[in-house]
């Protein structure tokens, strides 16, 4: 598996209130990861488009870990939800 460079996806904005926007050719094909900041899962999907609202409403205040994994490829960062 190899990491894609950030310049291939834009997500934003970071910090988040309440929708987290992201775009990336690389989406179409595959799965996001949502992670509290204990690591634990707390959303999963298939988006099968390159453009992506994430809704982070019903997320109390904190840190996030987002991942987006393809069959071979994987990025992860981080997001600030206000």
């Amino acid at each position: 598996v190899n990491n894609f460079y950030e310049s291939n996806i834009e997500i934003y904005p970071n910090p988040v209130e309440n929708i987290l926007n992201l775009k990336s050719e690389m989406l179409k094909n595959s799965t996001i990861f949502v992670m509290n900041i204990s690591e634990q899962e707390i959303f999963c999907a298939k988006p099968f488009t390159v453009n992506y609202q994430l809704s982070t409403i019903n997320y109390p205040s904190g840190i996030y870990f987002l991942t987006i994994k393809g069959s071979n490829y994987l990025y992860r960062t981080k997001f600030v939800k206000q």
